[in-house]
């Protein structure tokens, strides 16, 4: 253990609690949070975490302008983070949830600062009213609300029961219009959704520019579906599927449109079905993926991959057809 922050104490409570923090004096503490505690600062000054993981699944709130919460020397936070007003700092040695599960948003005029050095990694960030995109942050690119040296990379956590969202097609083809899903709400595109489309007449969709993830895509109409736009879309662990007895569908790079596979390496259910009188047309570039990824194709239908597939580490195994 290091530091100067005297012994250390054990803030735990099995269900949900806040400790909210008035004071505005700088301190250095030895505090490991456990369970399901929530901390809220609203003092000035600089409250600092050293030495422990805060193993918590309670949200770390900021909010004064004049204050700042910050992690030194091997900290960390499991929880969610919200930097409503002030600083949330991570310094040498520190991180977020080990398993990358944490929720971090970061309002106008609030920053989180990561020092040079620490590689952060998330399940969602929401900079400002804008929720971003998989991909790094740092504050080359987010300086509104990033300062420091260091990153901070929204990564894709698929969960194992996704959720369906339907297509109805309303508003035209952009996949981001909430319009254009049964529940009116546009898909969050972060790993935890399979998308199905299941339209009796032909239809383009288009994934805007931007990194995008899902866990499965399933086709199940009796037209073709055409996925285009300037997206680049990761497939998760359901996989394509198409269903029907139907024209099948395309996915076309003519405006860079592409599928990358991030399948776990230990999962043996990534399965990509075209069933007979469909077809699985992939233009785009497939990419990603291991050496230990079995992609199976199954069904009768016709499986056509036309990119250049040379940065596709994945192997596919045929079952069928």
């Amino acid at each position: 253990m290091r530091g100067d922050a005297g012994p250390c104490s054990i803030i735990l409570s099995y269900k949900p609690a806040t400790l909210t923090m008035t004071a505005s004096t700088e301190q250095r503490v030895d505090y490991l949070v456990k369970g399901a505690v929530s901390i809220t600062r609203t003092g000035g000054n600089t409250y600092t975490f050293v030495n422990r993981y805060c193993d918590t699944t309670g949200t770390l709130t900021m909010n004064n302008s004049g204050g700042a919460i910050a992690f030194d020397w091997e900290a960390g936070w499991a929880g969610d983070v919200d930097v409503r007003a002030g600083q949330v700092r991570f310094l040498e040695g520190t991180c977020l949830n080990r398993e990358k599960k944490s929720r971090v948003s970061v309002a106008d005029g609030a920053k989180l600062y990561i020092t040079n050095g620490v590689a952060l990694e998330c399940a969602s960030l929401t900079l400002g009213n804008n929720d971003a995109s998989i991909g790094t942050y740092t504050k080359e690119n987010a300086g509104d609300w990033i300062d420091g040296e260091g990153s901070i990379k929204v990564v894709v956590n698929y969960p194992q029961t996704p959720v369906r969202k339907i297509w109805k097609g309303t508003a035209g083809g952009l996949v981001t219009d909430g319009e254009n899903w049964e529940d009116d709400e546009a898909p969050a595109l972060n790993g935890g959704e399979v998308l199905v489309f299941s339209s009796a007449t032909a239809q383009t969709i288009s994934f805007p520019t931007g990194i995008y993830a899902v866990h499965g895509i399933e086709f199940s109409g009796s037209a073709p579906i055409t996925l285009a736009g300037t997206g680049d879309v990761r497939v998760g662990p359901s996989g394509v599927a198409s269903l029907s007895s139907s024209e099948g569908f395309v996915v076309t790079n003519a405006v860079d449109c592409g599928f990358t596979t991030e399948f776990p390496a230990t999962t043996t259910t990534n399965t990509w079905t075209v069933g007979a009188g469909s077809a699985l047309e992939i233009r785009g570039d497939i990419v990603g993926g291991s050496i230990d990824n079995v992609i199976s194709l199954s069904g009768a239908g016709a499986k056509i991959f036309s990119g250049d597939n040379a940065a596709l580490l994945a192997k596919f195994s045929f079952d069928e057809g």
